[in-house]
């Protein structure tokens, strides 16, 4: 792994965001001292003291086994064997697409296109060059995609497993462009003001706590950069739910979702309710409305035109349809499209005032002095 000076820069101690310093193995952080290493040919500059969950531990010796097969094996065959390997969460019976998950890069291209379009309708322009950071990346084939434009890509993700993929990938299909980093959102290892762009696509419902990696992107992100993500609504009423291919499940209380997923699919997927979190349209604007430095727009769908059938005719032909569509899909929609743009600074006046007195005794602005 070459880490340049302009890397090590950004890179900081995710527990008291100070610079860390280069040492043979691993880097150390230049205030508190702690030590982070590398392993698989990845930086892990994890919090430190976090607990992590116990799936996340279990990823390491699956991320060993990966390590340990990766020369004999192509990176299809790898990615096959990544879901296939013993584990807790009983990967294989999610039946996950190698053909999907090697589709990263185009559909990471798709899905650019998705929130130029957005911001272009609110008169921002998504920044295409500079430093971006990938906040989830997987295995790195959709953050491939951004090393065509941008000069300094960052990915990261808890996942050992996804990440040894990851850095075989950038190896061999990007010629090391990217800089892997093992942590997680809610507490991100990189300098105040370090990114142009940061992107979290099919990510955060994934994340226990949205509003802190929110809070942790708004740091990062320089003046008049954007984050833009997508996520699943909670309250989603027109297909099933991605990961369990149950409708309603937003609906469910959170304490009966993994019994109710058991009893339905037999207890095959279960498990996966413990990892997922989606949010509703409320709570998520609740949280971006916390982010003092930004303003944010959502992406209000409308489903007219024939591809939809008798339903887009229908907000077509009626007054006043295609208003209430937009409202109605924005809540209960499939998911959410979502662009933070961070407020540019603005420059400090520095107004010379004669403070001498008049007559009364009162300088310039009408205060008695002393």
């Amino acid at each position: 792994m070459n880490l340049t000076s302009d890397v090590l820069d950004i890179l900081a101690c995710p527990g008291c965001r100070s610079q860390v310093s280069l040492e043979s193995d691993g880097l150390v952080c230049t205030h508190c001292g702690h030590y982070f290493k590398i392993a698989h040919g990845l930086l892990d500059l994890c919090c430190p003291g976090l607990n992590m969950p116990e799936l996340l531990k279990e990823d390491y010796s699956r991320a060993q086994m990966l390590r340990l097969r990766s020369p004999e094996l192509s990176v299809p065959e790898l990615i096959r064997l990544c879901y296939k390997l013993p584990s807790s969460r009983n990967l294989s019976s999610l039946d996950i697409s190698v053909d999907y998950v090697l589709s990263g890069g185009q559909r990471m291209a798709d899905t650019f296109v998705l929130f130029k379009n957005l911001a272009r309708q609110n008169r921002w322009y998504l920044p295409e060059h500079g430093t971006v950071l990938d906040l989830g990346c997987g295995v790195g084939l959709g953050t491939g995609y951004l090393t065509k434009s941008f000069d300094k890509v960052f990915a990261v993700n808890p996942a050992w497993d996804e990440m040894v993929i990851a850095e075989r990938v950038n190896r061999e299909r990007f010629g090391e462009q990217m800089v892997l980093v093992r942590t997680v959102g809610e507490h991100l290892p990189f300098r105040d003001d370090s990114f142009d762009l940061v992107c979290a696509l099919d990510i955060m419902e994934h994340v226990a706590q949205p509003h802190k990696v929110l809070k942790e992107v708004e740091r990062t992100l320089k003046p008049g950069g954007m984050f833009i993500f997508d996520s699943s609504n909670q309250y989603n009423i027109f297909a099933p739910d991605g990961h369990v291919q149950l409708k309603f499940m937003g609906f469910i209380p959170e304490a009966m979702r993994e019994p109710y997923v058991r009893w339905r699919t037999g207890g095959k997927m279960s498990w996966i309710m413990r990892n997922v979190h989606p949010v509703s349209y409320w709570t998520l604007n609740r949280y971006l409305k916390q982010l003092k430095d930004c303003d944010f727009r959502f992406r209000k769908f409308v489903p007219a035109g024939e591809a939809f059938g008798w339903r887009g005719r229908l907000v077509q032909s009626v007054p006043g349809m295609r208003f209430l569509a937009k409202w109605v899909f924005l809540m209960l929609g499939i998911n959410h499209h979502v662009i933070v743009k961070k407020k540019q600074l603005q420059p400090r006046i520095i107004v010379d005032t004669d403070m001498r007195l008049n007559k009364k005794g009162l300088n310039t602005f009408g205060i008695e002095n002393e």
